[in-house]
């Protein structure tokens, strides 16, 4: 004993060495541990089975023990794959030591990832079972006592089959033996959505064998996809697509199954689609119980407030169910219970369950059931359905007819019983009750109620009735039926009373398939109105055999019809306000009646009788008065339409007589129908053609369809007309012949303008055909085909003239169309043709046509609607006045309008004393008004004619006019045109206001350049302001009045500036030489003429003119036609005086300072009050009269030397010694003359050409200063 605390001491020592030593070997092996991983992997997968990778190992000695970080670690299992980051193992070696087993101070899982390849849920028909644990999963359950996982995933298999991953952002796990708890945060991935916040708490316990055997699971979810938890089995049949809620459940495991649930939604969707319709189901705060019924389950939701269903929110009910798979003990049942079911709101919810009764799922879907079922309870068995039982009470329930169970609304009552028998009490109110082929219509019940039973097996069926009172549309029945069917034998008996307020209404209470097809179709064809009291209604007997010609059955309907409307035949009109007695039996109906209305006609001596349905005809006679209109619409309601649709293309006014003999079959054979129709001085309108027909006269039968006229008489177009015509029917139309023939005036013929109408006069024959085809559905379709000849008539106009009007061929037209279109082609033979298509209606409208001479090809007709006109050696000049006429007709006076888009091409046009080479002129509707382009080798431009009253938009890029013009240099100023008798009168209103641009303007092959300016109408006058004519050798700009007054004269006023830099240079732009040379032009003008601006009258012009000539010179003036312009006040007569009596003095050219005038005109006559010449070596001063009408003149000159030898030299040489030189030596030679001269006067007289000049003065300067 005394060696013993030696002996501890030696033990502890050896055992702190040892330790040592292995603490050493820790602190020496772990930071080497990364080269003994291969060595360590291959550990692992033996211990594992399964293969083990890593890409590192790092371990260190730590305070508490060794702390191990693997980094890259892949475990390959068969049932699942395992990668992690990196793990950190740190072991608390005393807790471990004292605990006599492994102890982790840190255990976690960084970036760690599960697949697993197997669904860890199994089992089948709603019994989910949870898998049994693999190797891996063994290691977390039981080895590690705690770890946490830090963003991790788990990839798993759901029940429903669909691949899910949970991501785990952080969980801690605590193991303790057999229990195992949970507390964490993690989200979901699905194959549809992204969901996330899904708490989890679990509370597990194992077997010894690892197997979870019971436990309590806890889950807190917001928007979190359910369907994936869903079992396939479910998920297959039942037709689910997307289902999300935010939910709280509890779930219990018991024996390793899921024995029971508690689930909470607090906001839950949920989609399924059912025969391509898809249903939203919304819930809110429902709780759904589920509990294990052995292998079954039973449902219940104590209350369905708060569920929204398609957008329609559920009444507050009960609902429970029990379902029970098939078993060997017994086969697949339900058993339902309900309360305060609405059944509109079942038949999107049904479909759920289509996996166990599709066939009581369609048709439920099918019959839409509505209204409340108070109390519902049902045994179905799917596989034994005969064998269910309902009973139930329900109120307001509707249904659709399905198979051969009409159809209901607002039905009330209780059913008890099953397939082979039953009862069912009912009550009806405003119900419509659908029974397919019983009825022809639909019952409309105002009220009704009853018993009704049936029994039922096999082939037999037994349906009879008790008390039924039944009030429905205009009838009211009281009475009893009784239905047996054994095998192929049947027999109806029914016995009523029946009160009718509207027979019309009878047709509703046919049995078709008891009463017959036939007569059941002639009853409702036949009875349309009336009233009856006290009718009977007996019927016995197999339906088969009516109507009981072999006596086996007894049928008779008595009715007193009152104020009756009666159609005996569907294709025939009906008779109105009849009092008559029908009295049918077995197979024959007797009918007969005073009068009565046949449409709005009326029938006197009418009789019907059908001696026999088996000869299916009835035999009718009556006479007929009528007016035209009621006559059309009764044969437009008869099987003879055509002829109705005949007299609605040959409307007739007026009373006719005729008679009516009617034989009507019943098999749709062919009606005959024969009479006569009188005409006296009844109007007929033509209604295809739009035309009235006045005061016809004659007769025309018919015999069925066809209608054979006399020779009729008329008036058309208040000229007279012969005609007659035929009808017959082909196989898709009703045909009329119509032949015409008339000898018309031309001047009654209407539509023509009042101008062009007073300058024709003559007759013209003319002679016709027309077929028409009426469609007995459709528009009538007709053929035109006319002859004229205008050889007698004559004309006043320039074109076309009476000598053209003789020599014209007959004008053939062909015409055909229907109500809507007209096509029309016309030709006078080597002259003109044209094809057109014309849109018919309130305004006759040209769609499309082609006008071309007849040497020129006609084109086709095309799908544009387009108008084309091309017409060669067109004398414009002659036609102008013509088309102007036609084109001035108001929209009142003018019923044709024309196609958007028309092509004008006239190859040679003569217009204006001009040939104009190929123009073409587009017409264009735009937006807001009518566009024309113009585009040839003159003329190239377009014009824009507005819809709104705003200026015409003229804008001119090329205007090249040469007009005719005499050669004769010393042609008299035009004078005012002559009024031409024929010629038609134009007015200043015509012209609407114009905007006007021409870039390049040739006139007479001169180029004037630019022009512009508005002319703008306003109360009879038109103004022309901003008129500009601009070149590069001067500017005109120019503002004017074109008035008319009352009468219709008119008067023309132009005020304007001329401007130029060089009167030479401007001269000599458009094309003259004149004498005047480098002299700067500004003058202003205001002139007035009564006349239009294009007719200049001398006589009445009056105005003013003030000009200015800058510095400049006069050479040779004697230069043909430019010398006119000096004409005016024969200033060239002057200087040749001046020259030939100074030949000394004058040199070839007269310079001057400036040029000054102010004339005034009145009435032609033109006063030169103040013309002033500063010349070099002279003044010159002009005053006077000139007659511009006779040509005449009537002025003194006075001429005035300027030349001063001193002074002129003496300035010359001070300014430039060169030029004074020049000075100088023109004043020594100018100075013997000029120095003794003060004054010369000449009177000038005689015409402009032949002017007369007079020295009447010379006064010297000696002579002055005496």
């Amino acid at each position: 004993m005394k060696r013993l605390p030696k002996y501890l001491l030696v033990i502890t020592v050896f055992c702190l060495i040892v330790f040592a030593l292995v603490l050493s070997g820790f602190r020496y092996f772990l930071p080497r541990l990364d080269s003994y991983r291969p060595e360590i992997e291959s550990y692992l997968t033996k211990q594992l089975n399964s293969p083990v990778s890593m890409t590192k190992i790092i371990g260190e000695w730590q305070n508490f023990g060794p702390d191990i970080q693997v980094e890259g670690l892949n475990i390959t299992h068969k049932d699942v794959n395992v990668t992690a980051e990196k793990v950190t193992f740190s072991f608390d070696v005393w807790r471990s030591l004292f605990a006599f087993r492994l102890q982790f101070r840190e255990l976690t899982f960084e970036q760690l990832y599960v697949n697993y390849h197997n669904p860890i849920f199994t089992g089948q028909s709603g019994d989910i079972t949870l898998t049994e644990p693999d190797d891996i999963s063994s290691i977390f359950l039981e080895q590690f006592d705690r770890f946490k996982l830090i963003e991790s995933r788990f990839v798993f298999l759901t029940p429903s089959g669909d691949t899910s991953t949970l991501h785990v952002p952080e969980l801690m796990w605590l193991n303790q033996t057999n229990r195992h708890r949970a507390q964490g945060e993690v989200t979901l991935d699905t194959p549809i959505n992204h969901y996330g916040g899904l708490k989890v708490r679990l509370d597990l316990y194992t077997t010894k064998n690892g197997l979870i055997d019971n436990g309590k699971v806890f889950l807190t979810a917001d928007d979190i996809d359910i369907s994936p938890w869903l079992s396939q089995w479910v998920k297959n049949n039942s037709g689910v697509g997307e289902a999300k809620a935010s939910l709280s459940n509890w779930i219990e495991i018991t024996q390793g199954r899921i024995t029971g649930s508690q689930l909470q939604i607090h906001q839950g969707e949920m989609d399924w689609s059912n025969d391509g319709t898809t249903h939203v189901l919304n819930v809110e705060d429902l709780i759904l119980r589920m509990r294990r019924q052995e292998n079954g389950w039973l449902a219940d939701v104590p209350y369905t407030r708060k569920i929204t269903m398609d957008g329609e929110e559920w009444p507050d009910g009960y609902l429970a169910v029990l379902y029970q798979p098939k078993e060997k003990q017994h086969d697949e049942a339900w058993r339902i219970r309900a309360k305060n079911i609405e059944l509109d709101r079942l038949y999107a919810v049904l479909p759920l369950f289509s996996f166990l009764t599709p066939d009581f799922v369609r048709q439920w879907q099918y019959r839409q059931f509505s209204g409340v079922v108070n109390d519902f309870a049902l045994d179905l068995t799917p596989e034994n359905f005969e064998q269910s039982a309902i009973n139930l009470s329900w109120k307001n329930v509707s249904w659709k007819r399905w198979q051969e169970i009409p159809s209901v609304q607002h039905f009330g009552g209780q059913l008890k019983g099953s397939m082979q028998r039953g009862e069912l009490n009912f009550t009806l109110e405003n119900s419509e009750i659908d029974t397919g082929k019983f009825f022809k219509a639909p019952l409309n019940i105002e009220k009704g109620k009853g018993t009704v039973y049936w029994t039922h097996s096999g082939d037999n069926l037994s349906l009879w009735s008790e008390g039924l009172d039944i009030q429905a549309t205009s009838a009211w029945v009281a009475g009893d039926f009784r239905y047996e069917k054994q095998g192929e034998d049947q027999r109806l008996s029914i016995l009523s009373g029946v009160r009718v307020t509207n027979a019309g209404d009878t047709w509703r209470y046919l049995p078709e398939e008891y009463v017959g097809k036939a007569l059941t179709q002639y009853l409702s064809d036949a009875i349309i109105a009336g009233n009856i009291d006290n009718g009977t209604f007996i019927f016995h007997g197999d339906p088969a055999d009516f109507p009981f010609d072999n006596h086996k059955g007894w049928f008779q309907v008595y009715a007193p019809v009152k104020q009756a409307t009666f159609k005996f035949d569907s294709e025939w009109p009906a008779l109105f306000n009849l009092d008559i007695n029908l009295d049918f039996k077995n197979d024959g109906l007797w009918m007969s009646s005073a009068q009565a209305k046949v449409g709005k006609a009326t029938a006197t001596n009418l009789s019907a009788v059908i001696e026999r349905y088996q000869q299916e005809k009835i035999l009718i006679n009556a006479d007929i008065q009528a007016t035209g209109d009621e006559l059309k619409e009764y044969f437009l309601d008869s099987q003879m339409a055509s002829i109705g649709h005949t007299l609605e293309e040959l409307n007739v006014a007026g009373k006719i007589n005729g008679t009516l003999k009617l034989d009507i079959p019943f098999d749709g054979d062919e009606v005959v129908a024969s009479g006569d129709i009188n005409l006296k001085d009844n109007d007929v309108t033509l209604n295809f053609m739009d035309t009235t027909l006045k005061g016809v006269s004659g007769q025309f039968r018919y015999h069925n369809d066809k209608l054979e006229s006399d020779i009729l008489t008329a008036n058309w177009f208040g000229q007279p007309l012969a005609f007659s015509f035929t009808s017959h029917n082909d196989t898709d139309n009703y045909q009329v012949d119509v032949g015409l023939k008339g000898q018309w005036d031309i001047q009654k013929i209407q539509g023509l303008p009042s101008d062009i109408q007073q300058k024709f006069s003559g007759v013209f024959p003319w002679n016709g055909n027309v077929n028409v085809k009426i469609p007995e559905k459709g528009d009538v379709d007709y053929q035109v085909d006319l002859t004229g000849n205008i050889n007698a008539l004559s004309s006043k106009l320039t074109a076309p003239e009476t000598q053209d009007l003789k020599n014209s061929p007959p004008i053939v037209i062909s015409a055909s169309g229907n109500s809507e279109t007209l096509t029309v082609n016309a030709n006078a033979e080597k002259q003109w043709k044209l094809n057109s298509q014309w849109g018919l209606g309130k305004q006759l409208r040209l769609l499309q046509g082609n006008l071309v001479s007849s040497s020129l090809k006609l084109p086709e007709l095309s799908s544009q609607q387009r108008l084309t006109i091309a017409l060669k050696g067109l004398e414009g000049d002659k036609w102008l006045p013509t088309l102007m006429a036609f084109s001035s007709l108001t929209p009142s006076e003018n019923k044709i309008t024309f196609p958007d888009n028309v092509h004008i091409s006239l190859p040679d046009l003569n217009l204006a004393g001009q040939k104009w080479n190929n123009p073409q002129t587009e017409i264009m509707r735009v937006r807001e008004g009518v566009k024309f382009a113009f585009s040839g080798s003159e003329l190239r431009g377009d014009v824009f004619i507005p819809e709104a009253s705003t200026p015409w938009q003229v804008n001119i890029n090329y205007l090249y006019f040469n007009g005719t013009s005499s050669a004769q240099e010393d042609k008299p100023l035009k004078m005012a045109n002559i009024s031409d008798p024929n010629a038609l009168k134009f007015s200043i209103r015509n012209v609407p206001s114009i905007d006007f641009e021409c870039r390049e303007c040739w006139v007479n092959g001169l180029l004037l350049g630019k022009m512009e300016g508005s002319l703008k109408q306003n109360q009879g006058a038109l103004f022309l302001t901003g008129g500009k004519l601009e070149n590069s050798s001067g500017q005109l700009s120019v503002n004017g009045v074109w008035s008319e007054d009352n009468t219709g004269k008119s008067t023309t006023k132009l005020i304007g500036k001329l401007k130029a830099e060089e009167i030479d240079e401007m001269a000599a732009y458009f094309g003259y030489i004149i004498p005047i040379i480098q002299s700067p032009l500004a003058a202003e003008f205001s002139l007035q003429w009564r006349n239009t601006p294009w007719n200049f009258e001398l006589a009445t012009l009056q105005g003013d003119i003030k000009s200015t000539l800058g510095k400049g010179r006069i050479e040779k003036v004697n230069v043909g036609q430019a010398g006119k312009l000096l004409r005016l006040v024969s200033f060239d007569a002057l200087l040749r005086k001046l020259q030939f009596d100074f030949r000394d003095t004058f040199s070839e050219h007269f310079e001057y300072d400036s040029i000054k005038s102010e004339i005034t005109i009145n009435q032609g006559i033109m006063n030169a009050e103040s013309v002033r010449v500063d010349g070099v070596i002279a003044d010159i001063a002009i005053n006077g009269k000139v007659d511009l009408l006779e040509r005449k003149m009537d002025l003194q000159v006075v001429v005035t030397p300027e030349i001063s030898a001193t002074v002129g030299v003496a300035t010359a040489f001070a300014i430039n010694p060169i030029a004074g030189a020049a000075v100088f030596a023109a004043s020594k030679v100018l100075g013997p003359l000029w120095s003794k001269i003060s004054v010369i006067r000449y009177h000038v007289t005689g015409t402009m050409e032949q002017p007369k000049i007079d020295e009447v003065l010379r006064q010297l300067k000696e002579n002055q200063a005496l």
